[in-house]
């Protein structure tokens, strides 16, 4: 009966009147089946299956059929019993998506009616439209191009998903929190191409509009992605030889920007965010993955995943920059819990620290809110140590940066910096014996470096007094006891960062503040605690900044004491060959410092996505005029830029080219 009913459809002459009879030919047939089966015959049940899925050709008379099918479905919808999951399974399944829109209309409709009438179809039903989401899932099914309408775009592929998620979500009535697992699970792996992942990036933060309550999560998910690829790729790079890693920096870096093709992605500032998609431009160059002449596969996986990075943290900040005020505040609500949860206890994160600094640009009281933060995170002594001594690094590197940052919070945090060295000095002195081992005092260390880091960018503004310039021969009170800091046990300045506390002596010395130089000048450090170490002639990975007299450590330090011993030292690019006598003193003043690790917020340099920081950045400003102001800036900046704050983790690679910053 099924057969011949649909045999009839290709001949009869589809009048008004015919196609009425010819639908409650369908609906009968399809009643008379699920009655059958309910009794334990299934067979008109499989008939129905087996048409269904015959259907997928691009002839008028099977669109019309299935059309007419999907109409008899939803006028019968309660009959899809969880009995009924096979034939559910091959509804489902149909490529409608793609279609015209009238089979599209029909197809959403019943969509909603089976979700409205079945709740537990809702998971599957949702599922499957979060996967049309992908780049090209819409036509991985071979059939999909004969049934396509050339005319559907990927952007309105993308709008009817949208469409059908909103109205199925309203229909929940417990809520849409379980959206989550199948949006993670449908998030591209690292490793496939850019415009998958920019693709889904932006597809899923258009669901934010409509699902609100999902906000946090997804937000979770997107930064979790990211700070996977941007570690992915220092672990990448660590693994490379030194002539991979120049082809590589001279290829990726001399790109020009948009080589991807993201910035066809992107809308105009002043479009809502309800247009954030708007894919009609995307072209298809990127068929199968990166492939470049110049770059070996693996050299080729690192220039992907720049590009990845850069792209994502592009529509990132693309999409914080088209936020209103409102939802700005929640934005940084959000942020500053993934901050705390993912971002801060995270080795080796390079770039994804930036969506902090650009969003607290936008209002003072974030940068309050997330120094505060950072300062109690370090002052609180339950706070594990690494977190403690990573807030340090964020806060130090963050004020010297962030070019937003009024100088009156910077004034209060370099007090309460200060202060807390001088109890911890009064309260833990007295523990040092004859001999000081520095890595039982990081936190004290961190917080001494981070004061310096901050007066060495901060200098000009501190120093000045109205109307009257640069205040020379004395500290600013904020800095008030920095001499007992200096002088006491623990000998800060023999056993903090070489680079820093040179270029910290250079600066209070011109300021005609205090002579530093004989401190740490002074060969003799028997007092305190070495760390001894092979020596490795293997040159690093690669120069982040170049730290004066270093060597780099070999990788067998890992079973040195507190496995704090992971961090490479680098030796100075510039050596000449007539100083390499001098190397066993330099190993031994620099086996005093602690471990070497990156500054959080070191130059951003993603060709695409570094025009959101440039303008809120602050460039190091060199300290003395005397010099040639370009020989300064290298010279200083490498001390700078390589210097040690936390304990976390060896330096990562300079992804871009050699600093000034």
């Amino acid at each position: 009966m099924i057969e011949n009913s649909i045999k009839s459809t290709q001949f009869i002459e589809k009048s008004p009147t015919d196609k009425s009879l010819i639908k409650e030919t369908f609906l009968s047939t399809t009643q008379d089946a699920f009655n059958e089966a309910l009794k334990g015959n299934k067979s008109k049940l499989f008939s129905i299956i087996d048409e269904i899925s015959s259907l997928e050709s691009s002839d008028e008379d099977s669109k019309e059929q299935l059309i007419i099918w999907m109409e008899t479905f939803s006028k019968i919808v309660s009959n899809f019993t969880q009995e009924f999951q096979d034939l559910v399974g091959i509804i489902l399944d149909i490529n409608w998506v793609t279609r015209s829109s009238d089979f599209a209309i029909v197809y959403s409709q019943f969509l909603e009616n089976l979700v409205s009438a079945h709740a537990f179809y809702m998971f599957p039903v949702a599922e499957r439209l979060i996967n049309l989401l992908c780049w090209k899932k819409p036509y991985e099914n071979p059939r999909a191009k004969l049934v396509s309408d050339p005319s559907v775009t990927p952007k309105i592929v993308c709008d009817r998903v949208h469409a059908v998620l909103k109205r199925i979500i309203s229909l929940i009535p417990s809520g849409p929190s379980f959206l989550i697992n199948p949006i993670a699970e449908a998030f591209p792996d690292k490793f496939q191409d850019t415009k998958y992942q920019l693709w889904y990036l932006k597809n899923i933060l258009r669901m934010i509009e409509y699902i609100p309550v999902l906000k946090e999560p997804i937000l979770s998910l997107i930064v979790e992605k990211i700070i996977k690829i941007d570690v992915e790729i220092q672990v990448e790079i660590e693994d490379m030889d030194d002539q991979d890693i120049m082809d590589l920096q001279n290829l990726v870096f001399k790109m020009e920007k948009n080589d991807v093709d993201e910035n066809d992605l992107e809308e105009k500032h002043e479009e809502p965010i309800s247009n954030i998609l708007d894919f009609d431009d995307l072209n298809d160059n990127i068929e199968d993955g990166f492939l470049f002449d110049e770059l070996t596969e693996e050299d080729s996986n690192v220039k992907g995943m720049v590009e990845k990075l850069d792209g994502m943290l592009n529509i990132l900040f693309d999409y914080i920059l088209k936020l209103s005020n409102e939802e700005r505040d929640d934005m940084f609500e959000i942020l500053m819990e993934i901050f705390q949860k993912t971002i801060l206890p995270t080795h080796n994160s390079r770039y994804t620290q930036f969506l902090i600094f650009y969003l607290c640009s936008f209002s003072p009281v974030y940068v309050n809110n997330f120094v505060c933060l950072l300062a109690q995170k370090v002052l609180t002594p339950s706070v594990p140590s690494v977190i403690q001594v990573a807030s340090a690094a964020y806060i130090s590197s963050f004020i010297a940066r962030a070019k937003y940052m009024e100088i009156g919070p910077v004034k209060t945090m370099l007090q309460l910096l200060t202060r807390f060295s001088l109890n911890y000095i009064d309260q833990n002195e007295h523990r040092i014996g004859s001999v000081l081992n520095p890595k039982h005092y990081m936190i004290f260390y961190s917080v001494v470096e981070a004061i310096i880091l901050i007066f060495l960018y901060r200098w000009r503004s501190l120093m000045e007094t109205e109307g009257n310039g640069i205040t020379y021969g004395q500290l600013p009170p904020e800095l008030k006891g920095l001499d007992r800091i200096i002088q006491s046990r623990f000998n800060p300045l023999v056993v903090c960062n070489r680079g820093l506390v040179e270029e910290f002596a250079k600066l209070t010395h011109n300021l005609e503040i205090m002579y530093c130089y004989s401190i740490f000048e002074n060969k003799n450090y028997s007092f305190i605690k070495k760390h001894k170490s092979k020596k490795s002639s293997k040159r690093p990975k690669i120069k982040m900044h170049d730290l004066k007299g270093s060597d780099e450590d070999d990788e067998d330090d890992e079973d040195n004491d507190n496995n704090d011993d992971d961090s490479e030292d680098y030796d100075d690019e510039n050596e000449d060959t007539e100083e390499e006598e001098d190397d066993d003193d330099d190993e031994d003043e620099n086996e005093n410092e602690l471990p070497e690790t990156l500054l959080p917020f070191e130059p951003y340099q993603l060709k695409n996505s570094c025009h959101f920081i440039e303008n809120i950045y602050q460039n190091w400003t060199p300290i003395s005029n005397d010099e040639d102001d370009s020989d300064i800036e290298s010279d200083v900046t490498d001390n700078i830029l390589a210097m040690s704050i936390s304990p976390m983790a060896p330096p990562a690679f300079n992804w871009i080219n050699n600093y000034p910053a």
